[in-house]
């Protein structure tokens, strides 16, 4: 933004203003991604030894000074790209656990709430919470038998865990040598 010098965001910002970045920004087609090329180790040396040697080598080596200024550019685009990363990725985990931990709490009541209909059902003429509560305590459980049901599967499954499909032996019927 001209005249407006906006402070890169720090991991732990709740309010990120990426609107500096809107020249840099792109957004890219579904599978146009595969295959590019990433930065590997040694990238900044290679960077380093191109921009010293320019002046002196450049033209000899057919390196023109175009490329070696889009190269500098690049770099420092990246560098910002990832400074609004790393704090757009700490606020996406912030933003993560606090769903986690909300939703949990969340559980946790109806959990509760539920024993208790449980409980007090029990008693003469509270028979009707069972009714007026059939949906939380429906879903209270839902996870209990869930596991039941997964645990139930796998017993009658056979254990294949790292065994490829064609590897798993048939059930063999013991057959009796005939008499001779």
């Amino acid at each position: 933004m001209p005249g407006k010098t906006v402070a890169e965001p720090k991991p732990g910002d709740l309010v990120i203003d990426a609107s500096s970045l809107k020249e840099d920004l792109i957004t890219v087609p579904p599978g146009e991604l595969a295959g590019i090329r990433t930065e590997q180790d040694g990238y900044d040396d290679a960077e380093v030894e191109m921009v010293s040697n320019q002046e002196e080598f450049g033209e000899m080596a057919g390196i023109p000074d175009s490329d070696i200024t889009e190269l500098v550019g690049l770099t420092v685009k990246i560098k910002r790209l990832r400074a609004y990363r790393r704090a757009l990725d700490r606020l996406s985990q912030i933003v993560s656990e606090s769903e986690r931990f909300h939703d949990n709490r969340r559980h946790q009541i109806i959990s509760s709430s539920a024993g208790a209909v449980d409980k007090r059902s029990r008693r003469a003429g509270y028979r009707v919470l069972l009714k007026k509560y059939e949906k939380t305590r429906s879903y209270r459980s839902a996870a209990a038998a869930k596991a039941v049901r997964t645990r139930q599967r796998k017993k009658k499954a056979p254990e294949t865990k790292g065994v490829a499909p064609s590897q798993v032996a048939s059930p063999v019927t013991p057959q009796r040598p005939e008499a001779a």
